[in-house]
């Protein structure tokens, strides 16, 4: 038996602890030989949140501010979380051409992977028709050419898609964009009701990101609505939603900031669906959020805590009081990716994939060291999904489910975060909501001013860019990587080009169409060979509102080095 505690043995009372942490103060301040303490060891990463040297038991949240045990086992698999890793290792799969995209991500699986992120281009998710102005631009831009259901076939020729966790990114067209992909579920005789995938719809965060949806509200409304019916009813275990932080990230945004706009996003859509008469407890079992980690590791950890912690306040405050927990997609941040020194990008995502796997997330996505310079190497891949699958097999950080938990600090920074992203929050609903935000410029002026101060602060020198605003090479030779349109790309989109040319059905479509638009209608229509182009155009004909495509203006993206970059084009190039 053990020894009970001497009595001698008191507990620190709370002015016992203010002694000691002035006696500490008073030591530190000594040591730092008349240099300011608020100066030298109080760091302010992000306006107005300061972080101390010290923390004790008095810094700790109220219980009301602090994670729960729902909330810290988060929306995963719990069996997976025991015996396995905690978390899916899902690589980026944006390569323009379906064959090729095909090729890579067969090795993507074959090397461990367990999860696909599927990115379609940019003409697939703003439904651009790439033969007309406003679409050749688009066309290739950022993702996969998926256009009709022969390009899906293409892509997932070989996937055995009842063991791969798909999560689709499908912007603001989800009936479109998505109907190919499904009929070829069921051409493949796959149950969908066995699937778990998320299928990626993020309509107000497309319009942020990309400045435009081509169609009006009615059409837009009749999207969702009809997503939400069928995966309630066909898709019961997938997600329709994937809220990304990433575009306000790439503009500028803070983690605060980034935070703030996923609940802002969040609660529009949840709004929206009540609208149209979807239960906000049903609505949120199909919402899951992704943000991207940076480059302070116990800090974007303790976000991913904060991002659920919001979570739960936002279904309280709707009345959910047994909401599901929310399931986190963490990604490294492709902001920032260097050109120069591109080597160095191995430590950062090492240092973000850390962040990641502390914070909690059901899935995680590693950036290629070199996919800043155009298409990702084999071994820039290789090296992204070995860093996720070695967090867990070697370092074992997947053994312990929530680090922070208990931490002073941890639970300190989580409580403080989730107040200051609160009040980015009630900023955006004092500008009426999320979607006025965007459409009166609110979100893209605030976006710019973080982003000029970051900017500023890497150029003087007060944030730190190895390789590049410190220790960066006088002479390298960069590694020259394929751009990301060549040939293949050009050859995937003349096999489309053919294909429409000889399947025109646009014309045939619209008139037929009525208003009986749900999934099932464009299910048919992609069968019978309609593309996505063809399948908005009879969507937008048959519920038009006579008002012009909604179009802002598109947040910008940023990589912390392009102004170095620019500055030495040698080694840059």
């Amino acid at each position: 038996m053990t020894a009970p505690r001497s009595s001698a043995a008191a507990p620190v009372t709370g002015a016992t602890l203010e002694r000691a942490i002035a006696a500490w103060r008073a030591d530190a301040e000594k040591g730092l030989r008349g240099a300011s303490f608020e100066e030298v060891l109080v760091q302010k990463r992000i306006p107005g949140f300061a972080v101390n040297p010290l923390y004790t038991e008095r810094d700790l949240p109220s219980a009301d501010s602090r994670l729960s045990d729902q909330d810290r086992l988060g929306a995963g698999d719990p069996e997976r979380r025991i015996h396995g890793a905690a978390w899916l290792n899902a690589p980026r799969i944006d390569m323009a051409d379906p064959q090729q995209a095909n090729r890579i991500l067969l090795q993507e699986l074959q090397g461990g992977a367990d999860a696909l992120w599927l990115v379609s281009d940019a003409a697939s998710r703003l439904a651009l028709d790439p033969n007309t102005k406003s679409g050749e631009q688009a066309w290739g831009d950022g993702g996969v050419i998926l256009y009709d259901q022969t390009a899906w076939e293409e892509l997932l020729e070989g996937v055995h898609l009842d063991m791969v966790h798909l999560m689709l990114d499908c912007g603001g067209h989800p009936l479109p964009c998505l109907a190919p992909l499904l009929a070829y579920v069921e051409k493949r005789g796959i149950d969908p009701k066995t699937l778990s995938w998320n299928l990626g719809a993020d309509p107000y965060g497309s319009l942020a990101a990309e400045g435009f949806h081509s169609g009006g509200a009615i059409w837009q409304a009749q999207q969702l609505d009809a997503l939400l019916r069928w995966t309630t009813t066909e898709m019961p275990q997938a997600r329709a939603f994937c809220l990304s932080a990433e575009p306000y990230h790439l503009a500028g945004a803070t983690l605060v900031e980034s935070l703030g706009l996923l609940l802002a996003n969040a609660v529009q859509l949840l709004r929206q669906a009540e609208h149209l008469g979807h239960p906000v407890e049903a609505v949120a079992r199909q919402i899951a959020m992704r943000l991207p980690m940076g480059r302070d590791v116990f800090l974007h950890a303790a976000g991913l805590r904060a991002l659920r912690l919001l979570w739960r306040r936002v279904l309280e405050a709707s009345g959910v009081q047994e909401g599901p927990p929310l399931w986190i997609h963490a990604v490294t941040s492709r902001r920032t990716l260097s050109r120069r020194d591109p080597w160095t990008n191995l430590l950062r995502t090492s240092t973000q994939l850390m962040a990641a796997a502390m914070g909690g997330a059901e899935a995680i996505t590693a950036a290629s060291f070199d996919e800043a310079l155009g298409k990702p190497s084999a071994l820039g891949r290789r090296a992204a999904r070995n860093a996720v699958q070695m967090m867990a097999a070697e370092c074992g950080m997947s053994d312990v489910l929530d680090p922070l938990a208990g931490s002073y600090w941890g639970e300190a920074a989580t409580g403080k975060l989730a107040e200051l992203a609160w009040e980015v929050f009630q900023e955006v609903e004092t500008e009426g909501g999320f979607g006025a935000a965007i459409g009166h410029g609110w979100v893209h002026t605030r976006l710019a001013q973080s982003w000029q101060q970051r900017s500023q602060a890497l150029q003087e020198g007060e944030q730190v860019a190895l390789g590049v605003n410190r220790f960066a090479p006088n002479e390298e030779t960069v590694p020259t990587r394929e751009p990301r349109i060549g040939e293949p790309e050009l050859a995937a989109l003349a096999r489309w080009r053919e294909r429409k040319q000889q399947n025109e059905l646009a014309e045939e479509l619209m008139p037929a169409l009525g208003e009986n638009l749900d999934m099932r209608t464009f299910l048919g229509m992609a069968e019978a060979g309609a593309d996505v182009f063809e399948m908005n155009a009879a969507g937008r004909f048959a519920l038009s509102d006579g008002r012009r495509p909604e179009a802002v203006e598109g947040l910008p993206q940023h990589r912390d080095a392009a102004c170095f970059e620019e500055a030495n084009p040698e080694a840059s190039a």
